[in-house]
């Protein structure tokens, strides 16, 4: 019996070929993403002569160069099962929330869809979107320091040098991050929702000195609750993505974190954080 895609571990560019929805010859190329999520498949979408061009090379100026496909699109498979068609679009509205507040500069924009899915003699319902592909270096929320954006810098000019000079790049960031920060405070208080910031790897710094969101398939309720509660894996989503909001603000802003503001004051308690901090081993000795 064909296995369900959902379900797998794992999954490789035949997996994707032998779905039901995708065309059958393929013009693009499948290839996985060096990164997995625990709610999606995720796999980069080639152009083939990309493809052709990296592995056996291209001539330029007398050199032999191998220059890596880049992702046309980002193709994510959710794992997620849905009893109807119902709320596999109640899960789309919530991602269309995220970018009302921080807006297409500040996510990777997806266009979802929902595909009547046959495996095993049955049909469901799966959801998946097609992705923007970032080109950024992960920002590591746990690993930020003091002097974050001059390493950032350092290695973005070294990677990628264009117009501005580091300083105003670094000035560049600040204001991008204000607007990323300032973006999901509205959405905390105006919505009571926050998408997942705590994943590493689910915030990239772009060349140009944005914040980008790229994992935007985990949007979790925010709890002003006694006991920090956990998302449907068990993990403390809420208090951990604000906690990583708060290290941004913190090292990215230099804004310090104060124990009068309405969200920080309240998640942010060292009793809470010891709590939060349990949950989070907790989970991680589980899986």
């Amino acid at each position: 019996m064909e296995p369900d895609i959902r379900a797998q571990h794992q999954i490789e560019p035949e997996d994707v070929l032998r779905l039901n929805f995708i065309r059958s010859p393929n013009r693009f190329v499948f290839r996985r993403h060096y990164r997995q999520g625990l709610r999606s498949h995720v796999m980069e979408i080639l152009d083939p002569q990309d493809v052709q061009s990296e592995n056996t090379g291209i001539l330029r100026d007398g050199h032999l160069w191998f220059p890596r496909a880049i992702p046309l699109k980002v193709l994510r498979i959710f794992r997620a099962r849905f009893s109807s068609l119902t709320e596999a679009l109640e899960d789309i509205e919530r991602f269309k929330r995220i970018q009302t507040y921080l807006t297409a500069e500040y996510i990777a924009v997806s266009e979802e869809f929902v595909a009547d899915y046959s495996v095993g003699g049955t049909h469901r319902v799966i959801l998946c979107g097609l992705q923007t592909f970032v080109d950024g270096q992960i920002v590591d929320p746990w690993a930020l320091a003091e002097n974050e954006l001059a390493n950032a810098a350092s290695q973005t000019f070294r990677a990628k040098p264009h117009g501005l000079s580091p300083k105003d790049w670094v000035r560049q960031v600040r204001q991008h991050a204000a607007r990323f920060v300032d973006g999901l405070r509205r959405m905390i208080l105006e919505t009571r929702l926050i998408p997942d910031l705590a994943g590493i790897g689910n915030l990239l710094l772009t060349p140009a000195g944005a914040l980008v969101l790229v994992d935007i398939n985990n949007v979790c309720r925010v709890c002003f609750q006694a006991t920090p509660a956990l998302d449907e894996k068990g993990y403390p989503t809420c208090d951990k993505s604000i906690e990583a909001l708060s290290r941004i603000e913190t090292f990215l802003l230099n804004a310090p974190v104060s124990a009068s503001d309405p969200i920080y004051g309240y998640f942010l308690t060292p009793e809470r954080i010891a709590a939060v901090n349990d949950m989070h081993r907790a989970f991680y000795h589980a899986i």
